[in-house]
């Protein structure tokens, strides 16, 4: 988390840099001022994780080797879950005016902060079992995480506030855009927690298979739907993408259970 708002800041400090130097133009700006910013941030981190777990070189390389063998299935994942999250603006820019890709992208921005809790409500999972303090079985969560995914869901819809008194009305979006996006906040923290479940589970091999479907039924119905419904659509085809998804791996999660 104090990673991401460094990202963030940095890159508005650059760009805020470049802007008033004005020796540049706003699109290069922008595009240094993300490079500059993800280079600063990964160096750091990789620094800070040399300087909090020393490693000698040959236990360095035969731990990274086993990392890599354990962990491919996540690369997948990873990648997926990237295009997913970015496809949507290339989307919107190609089909709509760039005045709604701004405003779509500055909504979007703001209501995407409201994911942080159900995401750690999915990763605590891993602590959980760990700690031996609950069994997990199946990807139906308690009635507390039931509580926080709601209460996700009302911070999301009230961050068109923040849009409106930060950016003024004519930046916002109307507020069945921002139900929708919520909804779809809402239906990926689920998708979310039945790939936590089945990672529990030692079903590495579904968790790949689902990253892909959810890749490519993303390419298709998000500018499906963008070109039927205009700026309704990334949201709208994400609760169906998300939907079918969380369905395929509870199925897949019972059938697991079953042998």
């Amino acid at each position: 988390m104090l990673f991401d708002f460094l990202l963030v800041l940095i890159q508005i400090l650059i760009g805020a840099v470049f802007v008033v130097l004005n020796q540049t133009s706003e699109i290069v700006a922008i595009i240094v001022s993300f490079l500059a910013s993800y280079s600063i941030i990964s160096f750091s981190a990789l620094t800070l994780l040399a300087y909090l777990f020393p490693y000698s070189n040959i236990k360095f390389r035969q731990e990274i080797n086993i990392l890599i063998r354990k962990s491919k299935h996540l690369y997948v994942v990873g990648i997926s879950a990237g295009v997913v999250d970015r496809i949507d603006k290339l989307v919107i820019g190609f089909f709509l005016p760039l005045e709604v890709l701004g405003k779509y992208a500055l909504t979007s921005g703001i209501l995407a902060f409201g994911r942080f809790l159900p995401e750690a409500i999915a990763k605590s999972m891993f602590f959980e079992r760990e700690q031996n303090k609950t069994e997990i079985s199946g990807v139906n969560p308690p009635p507390r995480s039931i509580a926080i995914f709601c209460g996700s869901l009302f911070l999301s819809m009230c961050a068109a506030e923040v849009i409106v008194f930060l950016f003024g009305e004519e930046w916002n979006l109307p507020f069945t855009f921002t139900l929708l996006f919520a909804l779809q906040e809402l239906v990926r923290a689920y998708y979310q927690m039945s790939i936590s479940s089945l990672l529990l589970s030692k079903r590495a091999d579904i968790v790949a298979k689902s990253a892909r479907y959810l890749l490519f039924l993303s390419l298709i119905f998000i500018p499906l739907f963008t070109y039927l419904i205009g700026v309704y659509g990334p949201p709208t085809s994400l609760i169906l993408v998300y939907l079918i998804m969380y369905i395929y791996t509870s199925l897949s999660q019972a059938r697991g259970g079953s042998h």
